[in-house]
């Protein structure tokens, strides 16, 4: 499992922040990986993200084949 930080640019972007204070920003469509079970996805199921959106309390929500899920069950593949 990769570890940063991840911070909502645009509906088209993300910006990464290793641990190493390393930035990268990402672009859609970008890979993730489920960390859990959604739907009938088992874990480890590599999925892209068509767009992102950030709700009125700041959670980001990835746009997914056109429909909407939680940032915290997946995890982007990239690399620094």
């Amino acid at each position: 499992m990769n570890i940063y930080h991840l911070q909502y640019c645009d509906p088209h972007s993300v910006l990464l922040v290793n641990t190493n204070g390393l930035l990268r920003r990402i672009y859609t469509p970008f890979k993730v990986l489920t960390l859990v079970q959604i739907g009938n996805m088992p874990p480890g199921t590599s999925l892209m993200v068509d767009e992102v959106l950030s709700t009125e309390s700041d959670e980001l929500v990835y746009i997914i084949a056109d429909r909407a899920y939680k940032y915290r069950y997946f995890n982007i593949v990239a690399k620094f």
